[in-house]
């Protein structure tokens, strides 16, 4: 399921239905994909969006209550953030055109975002219990050139 899918089940309304008209449609339109499990963003039977509502309302509440006991012991706070994405394009004649957008923040991007930072402390505490003189250090390989 994709954030939007969760987003519309969130809001009442089915998944598999846009309620952002697609480019160069004027209309919101239904998924045609067939369900495929385990593949983001396929149609979802109808009888099971009911019940994955209730998860993502059940999970969303956690999420919520995450924020606020995170944030009441000092926990930064990044959610005011908006991320902007530039397209370039250029014209047959070669002029150049700049499109900005906004991306959308939805409340699941917070929840999912708190269940990750709540999953990640987790561990944390655990390892230092079990661990409590050594050091875990995350090491990234090296940049490779052509992303220079």
């Amino acid at each position: 399921m994709t954030y939007e899918q969760a987003h519309r089940l969130l809001q009442d309304v089915n998944a598999d239905v846009d309620d952002v008209p697609r480019r160069g449609s004027t209309r919101s339109q239904p998924h045609k994909d067939e369900h495929v499990e385990g593949v983001a963003g396929g149609r979802i039977p109808l009888q099971l969006q009911q019940e994955i509502r209730e998860d993502l309302r059940m999970i969303t509440d956690v999420g919520r209550r995450l924020s606020r006991t995170r944030g009441s012991q000092g926990g930064l706070d990044l959610s005011k953030q908006e991320e902007v994405r530039f397209s370039l394009n250029v014209s047959e004649l070669g002029q150049e055109d700049v499109e900005i957008t906004v991306k959308e923040s939805l409340e699941i991007h917070g929840t999912i975002a708190e269940l990750m930072i709540f999953a990640n402390s987790t561990v944390a505490r655990r390892l230092v219990e079990c661990y409590p003189t050594h050091a875990l250090l995350r090491r990234h390989p090296p940049p490779t050139r052509r992303c220079h």
